[in-house]
Parts: structure tokens; C-alpha cells; sequence
């Protein structure tokens, strides 16, 4: 009878320890995204110092006027300890988030990916995040719904969805811009986009 007591004992304790360990995750997984999400808008009250006209929404331009391609060489400042390119805006979805030069999966931010086919005149524009967090909601974007980036210039490009799609290797895409999330190790959700 005692050892069955005991065995009872040890398998309540087991997962109580379990279920404690499981909670202090997450709540650090929790603590972490806020302490992220804080950060990024650090970030962008300091674009605001720094990017010309950046409060006031950017200089409008389109990215053909301003001669733009996204071809990789795209110019950025550092910012909080973060190499900066530019800010987001996705009114539809409430998104306004700093745009990075690296593959930071943080919270409250994104970030600029190159595209290998980089298209003339206004393409080649990828930004990535987490379908987690900041892109959440991407499905939702309709056709005609707005994107702005504003880069570290304080040049405001628009741009316009197009359609929704699940690519496998970016040559599949020719929109102006994209913003994606990973679906799995081999594919990618993306709004395509076109240039006002």
C-alpha cells in the first residue's frame, strides 16, 4: 500500500514540476516579447529624431521618381543597437514597426530580406516577420489595401496588395514589394504588392 502511496506521490510532484517549468516559460517567452516590443518603439521614436520628416509620414515619392531599386544595396542607420532601414506602415492592419537589415526574429520588428530576382524601377522590396506576431493578421490584407515604407532618407514609398500567395523559391514572385512569414521550412506566405 505504501509503495503504491509513494509511486501516487512521486507522479504528482513530477508534474507539478512540469506544469511549473511549462509556466515559466512561458511567462519568460512573454517577458522577452514585451521587453521587444518596448525596444521597437524606442526604435521609432528615435527615427523620429533622426529620419527627415519621418513624424510627419515621409517625403511622398514614388519608388520609380526616387530611382530606386532594392537590389541589396539598401542604406541603414544604426538605431538602439539595431541596424535600421526604414519603418513599415500597414494602416489596415495596424502595423507601424522598424524594418532591420538583418534577420531578427524579435518582436516589434522586421526585416528587410533581398530578393535574388530584383525587379526594375520600383521591385525587389521583401520585408519578413513573424506570421507570430507582427504579421499575424497578414491574410486579412484585401485588394487595394495600403503599405507604406519609409526609408532612413525620409522617402515614402507606396504601394498597393495585389494578391496573396504560398511561394517556394522567390523566383516565383515579380511584385514591387512582398511581406512574408515562414509557413514551414520550404515555403513562404506573401502579400504581393505594386507601387502607387
Amino acid at each position: 500500500m505504501k509503495k503504491r502511496s509513494s509511486k501516487k506521490g512521486i507522479i504528482i510532484a513530477a508534474v507539478i514540476i512540469l506544469i511549473m517549468a511549462v509556466l515559466a516559460y512561458m511567462g519568460y517567452g512573454a517577458y522577452g516579447a514585451r521587453e521587444s516590443r518596448i525596444q521597437a518603439e524606442r526604435v521609432l521614436l528615435a527615427m523620429a529624431e533622426v529620419v527627415p520628416g519621418f513624424e510627419s509620414g515621409g517625403n511622398a515619392e514614388s519608388p520609380e521618381a526616387a530611382g530606386r531599386t532594392w537590389d541589396g544595396g539598401i542604406k541603414a542607420i544604426t538605431i538602439e543597437g539595431h541596424s535600421i532601414v526604414g519603418c513599415l506602415e500597414v494602416p489596415a492592419l495596424d502595423i507601424r514597426v522598424p524594418v532591420t537589415s538583418e534577420d531578427e526574429k524579435e518582436e516589434g520588428f522586421v526585416y528587410y530580406g533581398n530578393r535574388s530576382d530584383s525587379v526594375s524601377g520600383a521591385g525587389g522590396l521583401k520585408i519578413c516577420g513573424s506570421r507570430h506576431g507582427v504579421f499575424g493578421n497578414l491574410s486579412e490584407l484585401e485588394p487595394g489595401d495600403a503599405a507604406f515604407f519609409i526609408d532612413i532618407d525620409g522617402r515614402r514609398y507606396e504601394y498597393r496588395v495585389v494578391t496573396q500567395y504560398h511561394l517556394k523559391t522567390w523566383d516565383e514572385g515579380g511584385n514591387d514589394m512582398m511581406l512574408c512569414y515562414s509557413t514551414d521550412d520550404k515555403t513562404e506566405f506573401i502579400v504581393g504588392f505594386s507601387a502607387e
